[in-house]
């Protein structure tokens, strides 16, 4: 099979469609949720695989490559052709024609499209053709369309000015093409556009893939808001209903009013995690009960009604529902396995199907979140609804913690921004303390490291029988972060874990958070005192698997603190009781949980 590694972005125009945005930066650099669109496109084409990226610029260039360099820093390798300003899009590609590979994707570096490109280049290799245009179906409407893709998949027209009629696509970009159309481009400055596309259509060597979810783009002030929505960090999780929240009535049957419906094992509480991690959740399910005439719509409406009422009890809630209401036959584009009433979500929502979970219980569930492009799991009754969330509430990459912080963060006009990173010792909250402040840093988003460690009680203090709760003075540690968030400088008392000693009551190192800086408290029992809990923005719960966690603990009291083999097992132990038992609860406090990789 072909493989496609490298992308082509044309990024060289004015953007006057933009302007007063453009006059002090190029287009791809306008920010979106706080950083550059380019950005996003970049993050797009890593994810798909795509290690070599060049860059065809113009107007403004040094705005762009100042920020990107030579891509290291976003896991790719950034190439750079720059050409007078005044150069169309296809002079810009003929002018790179020695940096291009044989066959490779371009792209416009104002659309954005969640696309799969594997499943391009196996429509690009099928086809047989010079080059393949993505071609949004446009089933919605949301603009005119510019293009007309036959039944075998060939381009036969195309038309910028979306005059003609009949036209059934919107050309969004992400072509994949051979270098061999180099050949095919003139020495005067010509637009790719206007004068290579009409040569392939003419010589059909143009084909047209179709996909149905929605591109967003930023060609115009006025569709800024609605892309910079879709590209917001969001946690999206559809759910199939019968046989996933419910116990599944036999073939042909259908729940039909609310005694009919029974919580199957776990639901409840899976319902109830996603909902305090900040999760929407959908409900996607076949009703063919309602085109049979066994129920009605009205009865499906109070079985919902009454879910959601239930649901609220238990702190859950369902942020929408989606049915379809046709029979098996009525060949509906809404019914599973098609994929329907995902993108009818999606369009509705601005959400990118690639980033979402679908979850069901059989094989139409599979065909219809693969259609979308979701990430899709089933239940079994060995591996209920709560088996399958609880790992996915969990993050194991830093970067994603960073970004949901970083979004809530974007969101609060607080003079000071708290962050609470919890968990049982030797978890990687400090690790993952640092990190975050490094990249915020980057961000010019200033950071304080709040180490609860500080404000635990000497080893000659102590009574030799307390819990976590008295080892950590939680008056004080509350009574600091307060005086924080208030704009004072602090001066902690400073704790040497390996002598348990309180060393200095009075540290001469203050700490400060700065205006519109954020202070990041790291300590075992952050998400265990309600006070500070309760004026935290973002609370994180970092965890290990136990058998990671012992091993470190091991290694901390035998290699770091000398203690015997004896004194180790004591001192896990007891932790066992006074401390992870109590700490591990903490976990149900957190907006995200971070599962630290040994």
């Amino acid at each position: 099979m072909l493989s496609v590694t490298q992308a082509v972005i044309l990024a060289g125009g004015r953007g006057t469609r933009l302007r007063p945005l453009t006059d002090t930066v190029p287009k791809p650099m306008i920010l979106m949720n706080g950083k550059p669109f380019l950005e996003y496109l970049v993050e797009l084409l890593k994810e798909n695989g795509i290690c070599e990226i060049v860059l065809l610029l113009g107007y403004l260039p040094e705005k762009i490559m100042d920020h990107f360099e030579d891509g290291s820093r976003f896991g790719v390798k950034i190439t750079y052709s720059i050409s007078d300003v005044s150069d169309d899009t296809g002079t810009r590609i003929k002018k790179a024609e020695n940096l291009l590979h044989d066959h490779f994707l371009l792209m416009y570096c104002d659309n954005y499209l969640p696309f799969n490109l594997k499943k391009l280049v196996e429509f690009y290799e099928k086809q047989k053709t010079l080059a393949s245009v993505t071609v949004y179906a446009n089933k919605d409407g949301i603009t005119k369309n510019n293009i007309f893709v036959d039944e075998s998949g060939l381009v036969l027209t195309y038309d910028r000015t979306r005059q003609e009629k009949n036209l059934n696509g919107v050309d969004v970009g992400f072509f994949v093409l051979s270098k061999k159309i180099t050949e095919w481009m003139p020495k005067e400055n010509f637009s790719f556009q206007n004068t290579i596309i009409p040569k392939l259509i003419k010589q059909h060597q143009l084909s047209g893939f179709f996909v149905n979810n929605r591109y967003y783009s930023i060609g115009s002030l006025e569709r800024l808001p609605l892309t910079e929505e879709f590209l917001q960090f969001k946690k999206i999780i559809f759910l199939d209903r019968d046989g996933v929240i419910n116990k599944k009535p036999p073939k042909a049957e259908y729940v039909k009013n609310w005694s009919e419906f029974e919580f199957l094992p776990g639901a409840v509480e899976a319902l109830a995690l996603l909902t305090k991690q900040g999760y929407r959740i959908y409900l996607i399910s076949n009703q063919a009960g309602i085109a049979r005439g066994v129920m009605t719509e009205q009865d499906l409406e109070a079985i919902h009604k009454n879910l959601q009422k239930e649901l609220e009890l238990h702190g859950a809630h369902i942020t929408g529902f989606y049915h379809c209401p046709h029979g098996w036959n009525d060949n509906c584009e809404c019914r599973k396995p098609k994929p329907g009433m995902l993108l009818q979500a999606a369009r509705e929502h601005h959400l990118d199907l690639t980033k979402t979970f679908f979850i069901g219980d059989d094989e139409r569930d599979v065909e219809a979140g693969n259609a979308a492009g979701c990430k899709t799991i089933l239940v079994t009754p060995e591996n209920n609804l709560l088996s399958v969330v609880q790992p996915l509430v969990s993050i194991g990459n830093p970067s994603l913690v960073l970004q949901a912080l970083y979004e809530q963060y974007r969101k609060s006009n607080k003079k000071r921004f708290l962050v609470s990173i919890g968990g049982c010792s030797r978890c990687g909250k400090t690790i993952l303390a640092q990190k975050i402040k490094e990249d915020l840093e980057k961000k010019n988003i200033s950071c304080t490291i709040i180490s609860l460690d500080n404000w635990i009680l000497g080893i000659n203090e102590r009574k030799g029988d307390e819990t976590v709760r008295e080892r950590f003075q939680y008056t004080k540690i509350t009574e600091a972060i307060t005086r924080l968030l208030h704009g004072e400088t602090i001066y902690p008392p400073l704790y040497d874990p390996k002598t348990r000693q309180v060393i200095k009551k009075k540290s001469s190192a203050g700490l400060y958070i700065k205006e519109h800086g954020i202070g990041i408290v790291d300590g075992v029992v952050a998400l265990d005192i309600k006070e500070v809990r309760d004026i935290s923005d973002f609370t994180i719960y970092a965890e290990v698997s136990d058998v990671v966690r012992y091993k470190r603990l091991h290694e901390f009291y035998l290699l770091d603190k000398k203690c015997s083999p004896n004194e180790t097992e004591e001192i896990i132990t007891s932790r066992e009781t006074d401390e992870v038992a109590i700490i591990k609860k903490t976990k149900k406090y957190a907006d995200v949980i971070y599962t630290a990789e040994p």
